[in-house]
């Protein structure tokens, strides 16, 4: 409503004001009083012309229409809290490092049912029984695990075959392109038959216990890269390949490669005895023997004494 000049400086009107209305044409007497009815109005707008001051306005709204308005607003704000609860549900599985609630991933947990790979076709799946899944390109293929070890099946799950359970690995499954032999052991029980390791593969001549290591080799075969040799009382006896380098026919002696490739006999101090060898300069071959030979034909004369045969 345009407010008038003469009414101007009496009424001094801001924004939420209260005031009332009256007009007889629209509202009538009071049948009670005999005065005016009046409206009770909120001031909810203010114009102000500044180059023409008559046509100020202030805007008014009854009660009534204010309450409809924030009913509106209530009722709109309900509205977008409905439809974005869901979201607020799955916020509040994180925490502000945008990390899963421990209780959320407990939760999930004790349902039995969690699908780690998010994939159409569900492939790895935990429930009560345990891990079980499959080839996303060949479903015929599927592992599962449980208390009792890890299984796989190859005909979608109709048989199972053991791949690692509490007596061991099922050799069958291991394929592998490098097998690390830092230390392999093949035993029975808590003996030692063989040892496979970098310094080369022993077949002991007794079994060794668990605790198997070079300061116990007594009686063995080992293959290594010096060749086949053989060890009696930590001594070599034989060899098969490189000359010995070592002191006194002691094998833990051993350092660098003989130069020469042949076939050794050694005594119990380490000196050659017999010796068949050849050199990467030579085109022939050395026999070296150091004691007595014997040739008979006879099978039945074996015994030598000395120098001489019986």
């Amino acid at each position: 409503m345009p407010l008038s000049e003469e009414y101007g400086d009496i009424y001094d009107f801001d924004l939420a004001d209260i005031t009332y209305v009256e007009d007889i044409g629209m509202f009538g007497y009071d049948k009670h009083t005999g005065l005016p009815n009046r409206l009770k109005v909120l001031c909810s707008s203010i114009s102000e012309g500044l180059d023409d001051p008559s046509k100020d306005t202030i805007g008014v709204q009854n009660f009534t229409t204010s309450f409809q308005d924030l009913f509106q607003q209530v009722t709109a704000s309900v509205q977008s809290l409905t439809y974005n609860e869901n979201i607020y549900k799955r916020s509040s599985n994180f925490t502000s490092l945008q990390n899963i609630t421990t209780s959320s991933l407990q939760g999930a947990l004790d349902t039995n049912d969690l699908t780690l790979l998010d994939t159409q076709e569900d492939n790895i799946q935990v429930d009560n029984t345990g891990t079980s899944g499959s080839d996303i390109n060949n479903h015929a293929n599927k592992y599962k695990l449980d208390g009792q070890g890890l299984y796989f099946s190859n005909d979608g799950g109709q048989h199972w075959s053991v791949g690692v359970g509490p007596s061991g690995i099922n050799a069958d499954y291991i394929k592998v392109g490098t097998l690390d032999a830092g230390k392999i052991r093949i035993a029975d029980g808590s003996y030692i038959y063989f040892a496979w390791d970098k310094d080369g593969i022993v077949a002991y001549r007794d079994p060794q216990a668990i605790s198997t290591d070079d300061s116990n080799i007594n009686d063995a075969a080992i293959f290594n890269k010096y060749g086949l040799s053989i060890v009696s009382d930590g001594n070599i006896r034989l060899r098969a390949g490189y000359s010995f380098t070592g002191e006194k026919g002691k094998m833990s002696k051993e350092g660098d490669l003989g130069d020469d490739i042949g076939f050794y006999l050694y005594n119990n101090k380490g000196d050659v005895i017999f010796s068949t060898t050849t050199g990467a300069d030579r085109d022939s071959a050395i026999l070296q023997l150091i004691g007595e030979m014997f040739v008979s034909n006879s099978t039945e004369v074996e015994k030598s004494q000395g120098d001489s045969f019986t």
